[in-house]
């Protein structure tokens, strides 16, 4: 396990829970504080031996709506600090999305299509990590919605890959922990299971619109492929239909 990391994120909600597990487990978490953009990473000495880069903007749906801003603070802001870890000769682990298996269908995967590129190209070891759906998650994702009964629909035409937070920490010190024995730049972290969108809503009693077809911009299925992390060591233990409504 590297031993001194540079947290990007660390005010995210995946941020917050995998500093709070990096401590736990005696790594120096150094972070930076302020718009990121703001950085003259140019000019930036080697300080850490590992980047973990998962700062940036989240979300398909507003994607749509800001897909200069979403430029901006991940492709923009990921080519500044791939920049910085080719100079310093510093590895980098990033945060992409499943949302990148299928780049086309909004911004918001297409930023995370162009990181992985910018990174293919990089000489310093480099993996991508593509987060399947986390749950709990943020306030403003359907499991929470959900909790909350603010969600006035869903498609049922909708299955998800749902992974727990604690579950995607471990597997990010997973990697970290295996990345000088790995050959994959890529890794998916999910569970290898697919959960119906209605499914998950009788878990809370829904009562609203049942929609069905495509979505604009929206993938209709995510599945893992987890193989590679269970080969490294990991296994996720928890599932979203088995536990209570935490």
């Amino acid at each position: 396990m590297p031993y001194h990391v540079l947290l990007t994120g660390h005010e995210g909600y995946v941020g917050q829970h995998l500093q709070d597990e990096l401590l736990k487990r005696d790594v120096i978490v150094g972070t930076f504080e302020g718009d990121l953009l703001d950085i003259e990473w140019e000019k930036k000495p080697k300080q850490f031996d590992m980047v973990v880069h998962l700062a940036g903007l989240a979300g398909v749906r507003k994607s749509f709506k800001e897909p200069q801003e979403y430029y901006k603070n991940n492709v923009e802001l990921s080519r500044r600090i791939f920049k910085y870890c080719e100079r310093t000769r510093t590895e980098v682990m990033y945060a992409s999305s499943s949302n990148a298996h299928e780049w086309w269908l909004n911004p918001y995967a297409t930023t995370k299509q162009m990181i992985e590129e910018m990174a293919s190209m990089l000489t310093v070891r480099h993996i991508g990590m593509r987060f399947h759906t986390v749950w709990p998650g943020r306030t403003d994702m359907l499991y929470e919605r959900l909790k909350r009964n603010e969600v006035d629909y869903i498609n049922v035409d909708h299955f998800r890959d749902w992974i727990h937070i604690d579950d995607l920490t471990n597997g990010i010190c997973t990697i970290m922990q295996k990345c000088y024995i790995m050959d994959h730049n890529i890794v998916d972290i999910g569970t290898g299971h697919v959960t119906p969108v209605s499914e998950l809503a009788k878990k809370f009693d829904f009562k609203g619109e049942c929609r069905k077809g495509e979505a604009p911009g929206e993938r209709m299925a995510t599945r893992a492929d987890i193989q590679y992390l269970l080969d490294l060591g990991w296994t996720p233990k928890h599932n979203i239909m088995n536990e209570g409504n935490a």
